[in-house]
């Protein structure tokens, strides 16, 4: 509960800084700003956060005459005192600091168990010596409080892990990572993520795996013949409406004619799905080289997606083997369902080459 309100009292601090940022943007003086928070200043109902926002406003504008117009009756209502603020307010104005105004500080700070305030400002130590080791108690209780928070969460996350609560666990983790960017631990549990969801999303989408095997065959003249009339067709129509060009040389593809495939993807403007499949025309076509070096290109355009580094590592091997390096080719492989044991034609490819069979 008292998560929540600290969340809406940042929320709220938000929306103020929002406001004064409107009013500047306005074109309002800084002064009229200020004087439309002057019942909200001292109001009860108003949280320490947008106190200090307020106060913050104020102090850096150099508008403390209103401040101490108001302080008065901020003390009297008996709220809660943004005591670090006021400090710095007493020492930009240059007003005296009496012994008797240093030990109401200190009190007052203290009654509202706001002494954490009050340390805030190192200046202050001059006139109040007992604030080192408060200042260095408050740090010991907030690195403490950060600890426990930061159990507590990975204990959550290890929940999410072990019931399988990818997204719940995928949000907490992003958190983590904002508090903690440094932290090994949880660059380790992100690490961990990233690779268990690799595999997930290999496993969801095994049907991107699995490229169309396609034995290459030598097309008899005719054929040829009327292939290259229909790719000349396709490349006019698909010139007119490029959103066809795809389509079309999927059917070039299908029916042996990577060379109308290739002409086709040549003249547009790749896709991502036009990427895996002129990397799958290329293969087919046995134009291994560049194949290669087309899949070095994917891999830099897509980039970052799991199935991108499966998917190109599956095709690269396909390549190495078609170039005759072999042993690579297998390496590949054995790397990649080793991460993904139940990748079923990568397996499959595996083992007919470890058998020395060619496809």
């Amino acid at each position: 509960m008292a998560q929540s309100k600290s969340h809406n009292s940042e929320n709220h601090e938000e929306l103020i800084e929002m406001e004064i940022h409107r009013l500047l943007k306005e074109g309002k003086d800084p002064e009229y700003i200020l004087s439309t928070f002057s019942d909200h200043f001292s109001n009860p109902e108003t949280s320490l956060q947008d106190r200090k926002t307020i106060f913050s406003f104020a102090l850096t504008t150099g508008l403390t005459s209103q401040i101490s117009q108001w302080l008065p009756d901020l003390f009297t209502k008996r709220v809660s005192i943004p005591w670090g603020h006021i400090t710095n307010y007493i020492l930009t104005n240059q007003l005296s600091t009496s012994n008797e105004l240093v030990e109401s500080i200190f009190k007052g700070a203290k009654k509202q168990h706001l002494l954490n305030e009050l340390v805030i400002n190192p200046k202050w130590d001059v006139f109040e010596p007992r604030l080192p080791e408060y200042r260095m108690k408050t740090n010991q209780e907030r690195k403490k409080n950060a600890r426990e928070q930061k159990s507590h969460s990975i204990k959550k996350l290890m929940f999410f892990v072990h019931n399988q609560l990818v997204e719940e666990e995928k949000k907490l983790l992003a958190s983590l990572l904002k508090s903690y960017p440094q932290d090994p631990e949880i660059l380790t549990l992100k690490s961990d993520f990233d690779y268990r969801w690799a595999r997930q999303v290999i496993s969801h989408h095994s049907h991107h795996e699995q490229p169309w095997e396609i034995t290459k065959t030598e097309l008899p003249p005719q054929e040829i013949t009327f292939f290259k009339t229909i790719t000349q067709s396709m490349l006019k129509l698909s010139a007119d409406s490029p959103e066809l060009a795809h389509d079309f040389a999927v059917a070039l593809l299908m029916m042996g004619y990577e060379e109308g495939c290739l002409k086709v993807l040549a003249n547009q403007t790749l896709s991502p799905r036009s990427y895996w499949l002129k990397a799958e025309a290329l293969l087919s076509y046995q134009h291994y080289v560049e194949c290669l070096d087309h899949l070095s290109l994917l891999e830099q355009s897509l980039g970052g997606d799991p199935e991108t580094i499966f998917g190109v590592t599956y095709l690269r091997a396909q390549a190495l083997w078609g170039l005759k390096q072999m042993s690579a080719a297998i390496e590949l492989l054995q790397t990649l369902t080793a991460v993904r044991p139940n990748y079923r034609s990568a397996m499959s490819l595996l083992k007919e080459w470890q058998r020395g069979k060619p496809t």
